[in-house]
């Protein structure tokens, strides 16, 4: 009983890495746009930071999934915490655009490195404590999107309070720099408890928890969670530069209205914890994405705080679903996950390429509601195609 307890205490504290890691992450991309906005020039260059972002990270993330493998992901996961660690250190110093732009890179060389892997670990970790995939699915999904809902949080109101002197943004790199350091010094802690309990507790066989009979619908995720992706992304690149220049919202309403997002979607992805058969179904995926729709709306045509606000809870419910659409489908197959999740984590890097400079080009020549009308179109056209795909299929 007492081994027992041991792993589920460890089952749980690993979920804090990708907590961790987004917080980290979500800082970065925040300040980087704001001081990229601050900074002057067309909204394509606030637009560019998460743009450089997921190009490194969509061409990192297949050269990462042909290589882990669950002897090796630890490895990884320790190698992607240290690599953030050293680019956020080293932004604090980075007063100039080009170099900040170079070291935004470099931190998504160091989330490619840990996310794929920290995928395959978590899946062998909750298989050991006999936890289902959805269970796993839905806490990673919580844990990792709170984490990026701190993020810009925290950093928007260092941001505001050493608005006097210009240091907020230091000191928020900083932070996060720390943070990873901290964080390297629990895993290497956490694998060699989980050494010893692994000696006394025997690992039983991973076994898939799908519904018998279901098909492959990862391909169906990747189309679901690239549209919603293409909105999400399209939030986090342009819309602080709309808050800040057009409705003249603090640094801290901004991250404010960006925390509302995430909680959200992690507070739904702890709700699918004990989802069975729905991920198969038409009828909710449909209504998920009518909330999506609903909230990319408001934060193209509001302007009252409190419709940001209400916006932002929708939407976040909309990308807790499609997140833990994505990797409960990936992760699922019993042979192909290692390869699907890195697939995963390319459609979350060419969303984030693509949706940021088409929204930063269609803003400075269609105007600012603009890119939110065509990402709720495309979000329309998806509600249509996954209620046929999935009637047709056998879902």
């Amino acid at each position: 009983m007492e081994v027992k307890r041991r792993t589920s205490i460890r089952t749980l504290l690993i979920y804090v890495l990708p907590a961790a890691m987004d917080l980290v992450s979500g800082l970065v991309l925040f300040v980087a746009t704001v001081r990229a906005s601050e900074m002057g020039g067309e909204a394509l260059r606030a637009a560019s930071v998460l743009t450089v972002w997921s190009l490194v990270y969509v061409t990192s993330c297949p050269v990462v999934g042909r290589f882990v493998k669950p002897g090796n992901a630890a490895g990884l996961v320790l190698g992607g915490i240290l690599v953030l660690a050293v680019a956020c250190g080293s932004l604090a110093y980075a007063a100039a655009y080009v170099p900040m732009l170079l070291l935004v890179a470099a931190t998504a060389l160091g989330a490619a490195l840990f996310f794929p892997p920290f995928q395959i670990f978590m899946k062998d970790v909750g298989a050991a404590d006999g936890r289902s995939l959805a269970a796993s699915t839905g806490l990673y999904t919580f844990f990792w999107s709170a984490g990026y809902a701190c993020g810009p949080l925290v950093s928007g109101l260092l941001m505001q309070r050493g608005a006097s002197n210009g240091q907020g943004w230091r000191v928020s790199y900083l932070l996060g720099a720390g943070l990873c350091i901290l964080l390297s010094v629990g895993f290497l802690l956490m694998r060699r408890a989980g050494s010893r309990s692994a000696v006394a507790a025997p690992v039983p066989p991973v076994s898939s928890d799908a519904p018998t009979g279901r098909r492959d619908f990862a391909w169906l995720g990747w189309i679901v969670a690239g549209v919603g992706l293409v909105g999400y992304s399209m939030i986090r690149s342009v819309f602080p530069a709309r808050a800040l220049n057009v409705l003249h919202l603090a640094e801290g309403n901004v991250g404010a209205i960006l925390f509302v997002v995430s909680l959200s979607q992690a507070l739904t992805g702890l709700a699918m914890t004990k989802s069975r058969a729905w991920m198969y179904r038409p009828l909710p995926l449909a209504a998920f994405s009518i909330a999506g729709l609903a909230g990319i709306l408001c934060f193209g045509f509001a302007s009252s705080l409190l419709l940001l606000l209400g916006g932002s809870v929708l939407f976040g419910v909309y990308t807790g679903f499609f997140y833990f659409f994505l990797v409960y489908h990936a992760l699922v197959h019993p042979t192909k996950a290692g390869h699907y999740v890195a697939l995963n984590e390319s459609v979350v890097g060419i969303a984030g390429v693509a949706a940021p400079l088409a929204a930063g080009l269609a803003i400075d020549t269609l105007g600012s509601r603009s890119p939110y009308l065509a990402a709720g179109v495309l979000i329309v056209a998806v509600i249509v195609f996954q209620t046929w795909a999935l009637r047709r299929r056998g879902g």
